[in-house]
C-alpha cells in the first residue's frame, strides 16, 4: 500500500514539471551491504548534529534521519544544537564526558583533536577501522589523494576525525566576501570598485541615494558575514579562505610574513577606516548585536548596498539575487596586490566518535559513514535525492535537474522551493564537511578510479565518454554566486597561512590558553576603537597590553608552524 502511494505521488510529481524536464535517472537503492541492522536485531546510535536557525526542523520530521534509519536499520537517537550554541555545548559536552556516540557535523579544530582526541582520550581513534573491508569507499579516495588523510592525523599517528572531499572544480562559497548591490551601484553611476579609495567612495554615494540604509550590512555575530573579513584583507592579510578572521586574532600573511593582525602595525589604519564608517553611519549602529535574521529582513526590504555574505540565502528569487555580485579583493595605499587567501579542498573535523561508544556498535557506524564517500550517498549526504528516485519516500520532493544542466529543488506536492530551506529544512543533514562533494570534470585521476561525484549536477550517471561540460546555473542562487566567484575571485588566490596545522600536546595547550586570554580582549578592544569608545592614539598601549598577555609567545608558535610547512613543501 505505502509503495502504491509513493508511487502515485511520483506520478504526480512528474505531471507538473515541464515535458522533457527530467533526464533519464539510475535508481540506485543497494548502498552496497544495507541494511546494516539485520532485520530483527536493534542498534541505537546516539547523534549529536547541528540545526539550521532559519530553516531547521525536528529530526522526525527530515529526510536524511527519516531514510537513514529505513534503509540502514540503524536507529538514530538525534539531538540537534543550534548552529549558534554550537560552541557553548561542544565545550559542555566535553567538559561532562557525557558524548554522543557520533558527532555528526559539529566541527573540530586541529587543537580539539588534539585536546579531546590525543591528549584526554575523549575521542575514538578512526584508524583501526579504515580499511578496504569496512571503509572501502574512503579508501578510494584516500589512494587517490594520500595527503587528505594527513588533515586528520593528530601528532601521535591517530585519527579522531574523517576526512572530506569537496568542491575540487567548483571555487569556495565566499566566507570572506563581499556582495555589492549592482542596481544601487547602477543608480550611483560607479563601477565595481577595485581599490578601496573606491569601495569607500560607493558606500558613500549609497548612503547619500538612501540615507535611511546601511550601506556596509550585516555584523559582528554573524562571523560568516561580517564584512570585517573583506576589509582586513584590502589591507594585505591572507588566511585561508575557509575560515574566517574578523578581529584580527587568527595568523595571517602579510607581505609573506606570518602576523597576527590585531597586533600588527598597519591594523591601526584598518580601525581607522572601521571608526569612519561606523562614525559616518556607513555600518549600522548594532553592528556589533545585530543577528542574521535582522540581516537578511534588511536585505529583503533592499535597504543594503554591499553585503558580507551570502544575498541569496535571503532572496530566492531570480530578480533578486542577481543583482547581487560577488566583488574582487581590493588593493589600497597599504597593500599593492589584488590577492585572495588559499581554498583548501580537503575538509577534517566534521565527524568523530566517542571513545565510550560501544566497541560492538563501531564497525556498523563506519559502514554507515563509508557509504557517503560513494556517488550517490555523497549526493544525498549534501542535497538529498533527485525528485525521479524512490528513495524520496514521498518526504520530500527531491531535486529535479533540466534537459540544459541547471536544477530546482522540490517540496513533497511538487512545488519549487528555497534550496537552503530545502537542504538545512526538509532534507535536513547539515553536516557537509566530510563524504564526498566532489567534482570529477576536472579531477580525472580520482574519475578513473571510480572515486567520483556530484551526480546531482548532472541528474544521473553519464558513461565516460558522455560527461556533459559542467556549468554555473545563473538561474539558481548558488550557481550565480559561484559564477561570479570563478571571475571575480579565483584569479587572485595565492599561498596563505596553512588552512591545517597540527601541534604537539604541550604546543597545543599553549596555544588554546594564550587564545583564551588573548581573543575576548582583542574583540573587545576592537569594537571600543571602532566605535570610538577607545581612541585610536591608544593603538601602541593596545599592542604593549598584548604583549603582557603573551601575543608574542603566540606569535612565536605561528611562525615556528610556516617555517616548518614552508620546508616541507621544498
Amino acid at each position: 500500500m505505502m509503495k502504491k502511494w509513493m508511487s502515485c505521488l511520483l506520478a504526480a510529481v512528474l505531471l507538473i514539471l515541464p515535458m522533457g524536464a527530467l533526464a533519464d535517472y539510475n535508481d540506485h537503492t543497494d548502498y552496497v551491504d544495507w541494511p546494516l541492522v539485520p532485520e530483527g536485531e536493534e542498534m541505537t546510535v546516539r547523534v549529536a548534529t547541528v540545526r539550521s536557525e532559519q530553516y531547521g526542523k525536528d529530526p522526525e520530521d527530515q529526510w536524511f534521519w527519516i531514510w537513514s534509519e529505513e534503509t540502514s536499520g540503524i536507529d538514530f537517537d538525534v539531538d540537534q544544537v543550534l548552529t549558534t550554541a554550537v560552541e557553548e555545548r561542544k565545550s559542555l559536552m566535553f567538559a561532562s564526558g557525557d558524548l554522543p556516540d557520533l558527532l555528526f557535523g559539529i566541527s573540530l579544530t586541529t587543537s580539539e583533536l588534539v585536546r579531546y582526541g590525543m591528549s584526554e582520550g575523549l575521542l575514538l581513534d578512526l584508524t583501526p577501522y579504515i580499511t578496504p573491508e569496512i571503509m572501502p569507499n574512503l579508501c578510494a579516495w584516500i589512494e587517490a589523494y594520500p595527503e587528505s588523510i594527513a588533515y586528520c592525523t593528530t601528532p601521535d599517528g591517530k585519527i579522531y576525525t574523517l576526512p572530506g572531499y569537496s568542491d575540487f572544480y567548483i571555487t569556495g562559497d565566499g566566507r570572506n566576501q563581499m556582495q555589492i548591490n549592482t542596481d544601487w551601484l547602477a543608480e550611483a553611476g560607479l563601477e565595481m570598485p577595485a581599490t578601496l579609495d573606491e569601495f569607500t567612495e560607493m558606500l558613500y554615494a549609497f548612503k547619500e541615494l538612501h540615507p535611511e540604509s546601511i550601506p556596509l550590512g550585516s555584523g559582528a555575530k554573524n562571523g560568516e558575514s561580517d564584512p570585517r573579513n573583506y576589509l582586513l584583507n584590502a589591507f594585505g592579510y591572507l588566511w585561508p579562505d575557509t575560515y574566517v578572521n574578523p578581529i584580527g586574532a587568527e595568523p595571517a600573511l602579510r607581505e609573506g610574513e606570518v602576523v597576527i593582525p590585531a597586533y600588527d602595525d598597519t591594523f591601526v589604519e584598518f580601525l581607522k577606516l572601521l571608526n569612519q564608517y561606523y562614525t559616518d553611519g556607513l555600518m549600522a549602529a548594532d553592528f556589533f548585536t545585530i543577528d542574521q535574521t535582522t540581516a537578511f529582513a534588511q536585505l529583503a526590504e533592499d535597504n543594503v548596498g554591499a553585503y558580507a555574505g551570502l544575498a541569496y540565502l535571503a532572496l530566492p528569487e531570480k530578480e533578486d539575487f542577481t543583482k547581487w555580485v560577488d566583488a574582487s579583493p581590493l588593493t589600497s595605499e597599504w597593500n599593492d596586490t589584488a590577492e585572495w587567501g588559499t581554498l583548501n579542498h580537503f575538509r577534517y573535523g566534521y565527524v568523530s566518535l566517542s571513545a565510550d561508544v560501544d566497541p560492538e556498535k563501531i564497525e556498523t557506524i563506519m559502514r554507515y559513514l563509508d557509504a557517503f564517500y560513494s556517488d550517490l550517498l555523497g549526493m544525498y549526504l549534501w542535497c538529498g535525492p533527485s525528485a525521479t528516485s524512490s528513495d524520496t519516500l514521498g518526504i520530500i520532493g527531491g531535486y529535479m535537474v533540466t534537459e540544459d544542466n541547471s536544477y530546482v529543488w522540490l517540496d513533497a506536492e511538487g512545488n519549487e522551493m528555497n534550496s537552503q530551506a530545502f537542504m538545512e529544512g526538509d532534507s535536513g543533514n547539515m553536516s557537509h564537511g566530510f563524504g564526498n562533494r566532489s567534482h570529477p570534470l576536472q579531477n580525472q585521476e580520482a574519475f578513473e578510479a571510480g572515486v567520483t561525484n556530484r551526480p546531482e549536477m548532472r541528474s544521473y550517471y553519464y558513461d565516460e565518454d558522455n560527461i556533459l561540460p559542467y556549468a554555473y546555473d545563473p538561474n539558481f542562487g548558488s550557481g550565480a554566486h559561484l559564477l561570479n566567484m570563478q571571475q571575480n575571485v579565483e584569479p587572485y588566490r595565492t599561498e596563505s597561512f596553512p588552512m591545517v596545522v597540527y601541534y604537539d600536546e604541550e604546543t597545543t595547550l599553549a596555544v588554546d590558553e594564550l587564545h583564551t586570554i588573548l581573543d575576548p580582549y582583542i574583540e573587545s578592544e576592537v569594537a571600543k576603537f571602532i566605535t570610538g569608545a577607545r581612541d585610536l592614539s591608544e593603538f601602541a598601549d593596545f599592542q604593549s597590553e598584548l604583549e603582557a598577555m603573551g601575543i608574542q609567545e603566540l606569535l612565536g608558535y605561528y611562525i615556528a608552524a610556516y617555517e616548518s610547512y614552508v620546508a616541507a613543501q621544498a
